[in-house]
């Protein structure tokens, strides 16, 4: 489900008709913590929901790959716990491809936030990038734009970094 419409469901349901959360709005970390909390819990739903749920998928379905793998097997044979099976060969094994996946959440979030935005009246960057468009401001697109490659980038170079750490075989020789 596309970002934007989950955001609309959410703000119909519990901002309009169950009026426990603003439907539109931010109160800053400095005016109120409980304010603050309000404004953003929508949003965040509504950006994290579908990113969580691709997570889980490839979660679950890289668990299941490892889980048959033969060296599971033998752990078994060996008496290990089921846990220390998990926790110590398994995950670890399973946490590539869904750092990758992780990665290029981050790409969609960046995209999806900009129309969440719109939809919870909340000024970012993705306010600013639309204003920016609709000004004509070249300027002020492209360093909105350069600030969004950065952080791609810079969640690039976490995910490299990240995979030699988990696997040793990607490590630079």
């Amino acid at each position: 489900m596309p970002n934007f419409w989950l955001g609309l469901i959410l703000a119909a349901i519990f901002a309009v008709w169950l009026r426990w959360f603003p439907a539109t709005g931010y109160v800053p970390l400095s005016e109120s913590v409980i304010g603050w909390l309000h404004s953003i819990t929508l949003p965040a739903l509504a950006l994290g929901l579908s990113t969580s749920a691709a997570i889980a998928r490839q979660v679950r379905s890289a668990m299941v790959g490892v889980l048959q793998q033969d060296y599971i097997r033998a752990a078994r044979a060996q008496g290990l716990s089921a846990r220390r099976i998990i926790l110590k060969h398994a995950l670890k094994n399973a946490l590539v491809p869904v750092i990758t996946v992780l990665s290029f959440q981050v790409t969609i979030l960046l995209g999806g936030a900009l129309i969440v935005e719109q939809v919870f009246a909340i000024n970012g960057i993705g306010s600013l990038a639309i204003a920016a468009v609709r000004q004509q401001d070249i300027p002020m697109i492209q360093g909105i734009v350069l600030v969004l490659v950065l952080i791609v980038m810079a969640v690039q170079l976490v995910t490299d970094i990240l995979y030699g750490l988990i696997n040793p075989k990607a490590r630079p020789s």
